[in-house]
């Protein structure tokens, strides 16, 4: 049942490894937040991944048997979702890498305003352990969470660890220690979630295939793969939606100097592969002179090797040394020129007018028309 437009819900994945009905202290973690949570209205409702069976891998739906869709059902109902784990070696505990790998599937995915399901959800973080790494384990989680598009408000997290080798958990004690991040957690997340409900994030003008937008850190603000320098070297922005009041006019000119480039980058392809046909050949001039000399004609293969062998191809220049000019006179000039109007007029982002063409020209909806790529990880 949908909830009501006033209503704020809160979900909460516990990636304990035991499955109920076992004392769980991570559960224990998430009462305190359900309580502070109570103090603004809001319910937490939450789940242990250990009672479902999860199939491993980074889609919504991974078929039979999966039970993950219910759960992200749950997590796209709710306005904040708390991901919460234990530590184990140091790390957060299976189950929370599990909950991340099927969270990624929003990367691939759009809702009716062209933008991540996530895009205006907050995520907070609970973790527990009688060993040290707290710190450590919630940077894991928010970077993932941040990554498939929550929101992550300040103060987010919330953690308990127990005196490391020892044997008592927070499960096993009578009263929780004094909760002085609690109140914080609560009311940043409660704070930004308003904001949100309030100012949602707009549908994205362009229907060009971009990366979905992503709230990071601060409302409404899109998470930025935008290009920048490195020492001098360009990160190309992979997006290709034209800027906000851009012309179409400003498109066209950049897509000129874009394919001016192209020309030089083919020139440049057909200079490299003179360079290394010319080498070959003079290598192979030598092994001419070697093969006239066992047949017999020294005085020809000596004057083969004296005016051919090692000659310059150029005035002083072997060839390596005609494309190293090329490149430090002509061609780095020529490419950053081009990076600097696409940086200033174009944001950083690179074939925009040909992405925009491709959307116009495509038959929507056929195979073999798709606007991006699917998802694809290192890892797989």
């Amino acid at each position: 049942m949908a909830a009501a437009a006033s209503e704020v819900r809160a979900f909460a994945l516990n990636c304990t490894l035991k499955p109920s009905p076992a004392e769980s202290s991570t559960d224990r973690l998430l009462d305190s937040i359900a309580d502070e949570l109570a103090t603004h209205d809001i319910k937490l409702e939450r789940a242990r991944l250990a009672d479902h069976r999860i199939v491993p891998g980074v889609t919504a739906d991974e078929g039979e048997g999966d039970e993950w869709p219910t759960l992200r059902r749950q997590v796209v109902d709710a306005d904040i979702f708390v991901l919460a784990t234990p530590i184990w070696m140091g790390h957060p505990a299976s189950p929370a890498q599990v909950a991340l790998e099927r969270l990624d599937a929003f990367l691939g995915e759009q809702d009716e305003r062209q933008q991540m399901g996530t895009v205006d959800k907050v995520a907070m973080v609970a973790v527990v352990g009688n060993e040290d790494g707290a710190h450590h384990v919630s940077a894991e989680l928010f970077q993932g969470l941040n990554d498939v598009g929550f929101t992550i408000p300040a103060n987010a997290l919330t953690y308990w660890v127990g005196e490391a080798m020892h044997t008592v958990d927070l499960k096993d004690l009578d009263e929780i220690p004094p909760r002085r991040r609690l109140p914080h957690t609560s009311r940043s997340p409660t704070r930004c979630t308003s904001r949100l409900r309030s100012s949602p994030c707009a549908t994205r003008r362009s229907t060009a295939d971009v990366p979905l937008a992503a709230a990071s850190g601060v409302v409404g603000v899109r998470r930025s793969t935008r290009r920048r320098r490195r020492g001098a070297r360009y990160v190309a922005r992979m997006d290709y939606e034209r800027p906000r009041g851009t012309s179409d006019a400003t498109v066209h000119a950049v897509g000129t100097a874009t394919e001016a480039l192209e020309h030089v980058e083919r020139a440049r392809g057909h200079l490299y592969e003179a360079h290394q046909l010319l080498g070959h050949a003079d290598l192979t001039f030598g092994d001419a002179v070697d093969q006239l000399r066992a047949a017999g004609h020294a005085e020809v293969a000596d004057r083969l090797d004296r005016e051919v062998v090692g000659r310059n191809v150029l005035d002083g220049r072997w060839t390596f040394q005609i494309v190293d000019e090329f490149d430090s006179t002509y061609y780095d000039v020529v490419r950053d020129a081009v990076r600097s109007v696409e940086e200033e007029l174009m944001g950083g982002r690179r074939h925009v007018f040909e992405a925009e063409m491709k959307d116009r020209r495509r038959s929507a909806g056929h195979d073999g028309h798709e606007r991006r790529p699917p998802a694809v990880h290192d890892h797989q």
